[in-house]
């Protein structure tokens, strides 16, 4: 019983002995540290772990905590009471054998998730149910390499103008994604308030600083090598097809407009951008994407932005799913 104390960046006091580890089970009574970053990580012959009594309440920090963890095969992370913020960012990454996960008092808190699954090749499937009413400060590339995974249901998540890039990557087994929560700005529609002259990023005149953020595509493999890819659910909040083009004013800092004519005479192209959340091709076939509930049928590059729905897997010539 008692407090853990906190180890910074030295790692947990165990860590000489993690490849010894085979089980973990705490006890009643034992409270955790603000973090728990890089707990169990490396812990090679871990192969299950119940932390259903630790006393979280304070714990803002569960990233890296199992990371490379390649023999563990569950973890029960339930009964957790967390603060409102909690970071699990590639938590359980690198777990090749995890099958089972267990989570519980993550919903209504705002949460970092980006790797959380990376490499977790053996998980068929995940409730994400804890995470009901949660905002995600980070999720990509959350189950990237997750290739038994065979749906996932993220509805109950919300996040917005955050990176998506290789959310489900190399999920070879994927057949539904339920992406409904996430959302993301028209950047099109951003360059054209730079171009009347708005306020971006709290910077007014004439254009706005572009910053690294808005040159960088948000939606990068999203769906990269999801070969069995059937049907995906988004949000009218969701935009998966954006293109738009950038000029530099040269006379001024690095002002960014959507078009020359509010340069001034003193612009250079900076170039022309395109961003799509869905794949145009499955298995190695190219697909169209059909409205399940309209009946109309896209490619990939013209799925409307701001539409409610659920897609459906067309490949050109053919049927659906």
């Amino acid at each position: 019983t008692g407090q853990l104390g906190e180890w910074g960046d030295s790692g947990a006091p165990w860590t000489n002995q993690a490849p010894s580890i085979v089980s973990v089970v705490v006890k009643e009574g034992v409270a955790a540290p603000s973090s728990l970053r890089g707990m169990f990580a490396s812990c090679t012959n871990l192969v299950s772990l119940d932390l259903s009594n630790l006393a979280t309440s304070e714990t803002s920090d569960m990233s890296h905590m199992f990371d490379g963890c390649s023999s563990l095969t569950s973890a029960n992370l339930s009964g957790a009471l967390l603060p409102e913020t909690v970071n699990l960012e590639s938590c359980f990454r690198g777990c090749a054998v995890l099958s089972s996960v267990a989570l519980s008092g993550f919903g209504n808190r705002s949460v970092k998730l980006a790797y959380m699954f990376d490499g977790c090749s053996s998980l068929s499937s995940v409730d994400l149910s804890a995470f009901r009413g949660a905002n995600a400060l980070s999720i990509e590339g959350m189950f990237r390499n997750c290739n038994s995974i065979g749906s996932v249901d993220m509805s109950g998540i919300s996040a917005l103008d955050i990176s998506y890039n290789e959310l489900f990557s190399g999920c070879s087994s994927l057949k539904s994604a339920d992406i409904s929560g996430l959302c993301n700005t028209d950047r099109t529609d951003v360059y054209n308030w730079a171009r009347d002259g708005a306020s971006l990023g709290g910077k007014p005149g004439h254009g706005a600083e572009p910053g690294p953020e808005l040159r960088t595509s948000y939606m990068v493999d999203m769906f990269k090598d999801c070969g069995r890819i059937e049907r995906v659910s988004v949000g009218e909040g969701f935009s998966p097809s954006q293109r738009w083009t950038i000029y530099e004013w040269s006379g001024y800092g690095d002002r960014a407009f959507a078009d020359s004519d509010y340069c001034f005479g003193n612009c250079y192209f900076d170039g022309s951008y395109a961003d799509y959340a869905f794949p145009d091709s499955v298995g190695g076939v190219n697909v169209e994407w059909r409205n399940v509930g309209t009946g109309k049928v896209y490619d990939a590059k013209s799925v409307p932005n701001g539409v409610a729905a659920t897609y459906a897997v067309k490949f050109e010539g053919g049927g659906t799913d």
